[in-house]
């Protein structure tokens, strides 16, 4: 069961506030507080923290899994500094190593298409498309 602190930052429908538990005995009702300084009463359910921080993994095979569900702007950054991090690895995970030659790089690529199944004209891709297609 998730305790949510007073003053997260939360959103229901709109961006809000936890102002307290209603009852200290009921961990499913909070009162919120949101931007005009209406207050309501709502259900855990319907409530999404808002983190600035944000909880990732990665794998050997380098597949993520974000644990956070609704980031913040902060935490959005705070994700994109983590995958810029690990972009090496990301990139020797998704791109197959070059080959020295175009008679290797075709037994990868064959009939003129490449690694990402289309003729390619990136001019570090290999094999290339024949002259004039």
């Amino acid at each position: 069961m998730r305790k949510l602190a007073p003053g997260t930052a939360v959103r229901i429908e709109h961006n809000a506030r936890i102002v307290d538990l209603v009852n200290k005995d009921n961990p499913y009702w909070y009162e919120v507080e949101y931007p005009t300084g209406e207050r309501q009463v709502v259900s855990l359910a319907r409530i999404n923290p808002v983190i600035d921080r944000s909880r990732a993994v990665l794998d050997d095979d380098c597949s993520i899994q974000v644990f956070s569900p609704r980031l913040s702007a902060e935490g959005a950054l705070d994700l994109l500094l983590w995958l810029e991090t690990h972009r090496h690895e990301f990139e020797e995970a998704a791109m197959p190593p070059m080959q020295e030659d175009a008679t290797q790089a075709a037994s990868y690529a064959p009939n003129g298409s490449n690694y990402h199944d289309h003729l390619c004209r990136y001019p570090g891709c290999d094999p290339q498309p024949p002259d004039g297609a």
